[in-house]
């Protein structure tokens, strides 16, 4: 797989109510479970960034995908947030 190391899953693993999970950048993560729904926030605290390392992993080649700007990403927020434009 052009040299990437192999996709490997981690299953079982809980993370209590106010807790913190460090996660590399070079790993992906997935929720797969949700137990109060409505009341579960995922908060990502990013070091610098690199143009063009965002992305996601794509579970049918195992490979990394880009994630493509959005053209309408600005409109769509500008909609759901009037007073902040």
């Amino acid at each position: 797989m052009d040299g990437q190391p192999p996709v490997r899953a981690q299953l079982g693993v809980e993370h209590r109510a106010d807790g913190r999970n460090d996660v590399p950048r070079e790993v992906y993560h997935e929720v797969t479970e949700i137990h109060e729904p409505g009341r579960t926030l995922s908060l990502m605290v990013c070091g610098r960034g690199e143009r063009g390392t965002w992305g996601h992993l794509n579970t049918s080649t195992g490979l990394h995908t880009p994630t493509l700007p959005n053209p309408g990403f600005k409109a769509k927020l500008r909609q759901l947030n009037p007073h902040q434009y």
